[in-house]
């Protein structure tokens, strides 16, 4: 649910204006998470096409668009003093009902994974939590999608304490030096396919650091301005163009690092502009969080099944907007929120 509004101004270089929802976003955030899922399904079912292979980078993309957001509704008032708990309790509230259904689903697979009491609670217990375990190889080994839900709190924690009252040249820095890891990383590993093993954690922190500061930085230069007129329709079809033609361009990190530091502003601003399907794109916006959420151990539900994977993704889509309407809220909400999202 929306936060209360606050009259309050900030030291920021650019201020918050109405909360007027963005529909582009909206769009562009279902075309992420609808990615996301094909790319599952062809984890699950090798035969089905590989339509999607990059949709890690989905991820990078929901964490800008995450800061882009979060300063633009948020950042003014919680300068003026909202409460960094009552901030982070607001997004619980909103993020773990749905996050608790795919857990929930999930358990019987946590199970059969890990059949033995004490794991399976080490494991359970934090990620219902929405905290990461240390007890198997994929730090949210109940399911696995939440992983990223876990790293934007981190980062909405660390704008709520400190980065909201940061300068816009110590936010610059920040997001240099994030580059400058994740580009290590990505040498290190060939990709950017980081943040979901406890191996690789601290990508997941240099991706949100990098994509989520820059999202700031958007804003407060921008706001809802876009300063490179990127067609919306151009912006519609980009990811899944690029999740399924990157892989003719070969494994390249540096590949994977334009995409966040230049194709998703890009992305974004193609959003910014759009105008038109209105009601659509708030619908499809509001299936994505719960479509991210749940879409997993539907997947392997349908799998369990014997269904095909064209089946296990209708069946995902069906199960999302199935826990979209259960879910939603009784009042519309004022502003887009990310609800998230965004990948592996």
């Amino acid at each position: 649910m929306p936060l209360p509004d606050t009259a309050a101004a900030a030291p920021l270089d650019h201020q918050p204006g109405p909360p007027d929802r963005l529909v582009g976003l909206d769009a562009l955030r279902a075309i992420a998470a609808l990615c996301v899922v094909v790319m599952h399904v062809h984890a699950i079912w090798p035969t089905f096409p590989d339509l999607a292979g990059y949709s890690y980078l989905a991820v990078d993309f929901f964490f800008m668009l995450s800061g882009f957001v979060m300063a633009r509704t948020y950042e003014a008032r919680l300068v003026a003093g909202f409460g960094v708990c009552r901030f982070l309790r607001a997004r619980a509230v909103r993020l773990w009902p749905t996050l608790a259904v795919g857990a929930v689903l999930a358990l019987p697979f946590a199970w059969r994974d890990h059949p033995h009491v004490d794991t399976f609670l080490m494991i359970v217990i934090p990620n219902l939590l929405l905290l990461p375990s240390l007890a198997a190889p994929q730090i949210f080994g109940l399911n696995m999608p939440a992983w990223s839900v876990f790293f934007e709190l981190v980062a909405n924690a660390a704008h709520a304490w400190v980065l909201c009252r940061l300068r816009m040249a110590t936010l610059a820095v920040i997001a240099v030096a994030a580059f400058g890891i994740l580009a290590t990383l990505g040498w290190h590993y060939g990709h950017l396919d980081l943040g979901s093993r406890l191996d690789n954690a601290i990508g997941g922190l240099a991706r949100v650091a990098l994509a989520y500061v820059a999202g700031i930085v958007l804003w407060r230069r921008f706001g809802d301005r876009a300063p490179v007129p990127v067609p919306p329709l151009l912006a519609w079809l980009a990811m899944p163009a690029v999740f399924s033609l990157a892989r003719w361009l070969g494994d390249d990190f540096r590949l994977d690092l334009a995409f966040v530091v230049l194709g998703c502003p890009l992305l974004l601003w193609g959003g910014l502009r759009q105008r038109r399907f209105a009601r659509i794109s708030s619908l499809a916006g509001a299936l994505s969080f719960p479509l991210y959420a749940v879409h997993y151990p539907v997947l392997l539900v349908a799998d369990a099944y014997g269904l095909s994977g064209w089946a296990g993704l209708i069946v995902a889509v069906v199960a999302g907007a199935i826990v979209t309407r259960a879910l939603a809220p009784r009042k519309k909400p004022r502003a887009l929120h990310t609800n998230y999202i965004p990948a592996h």
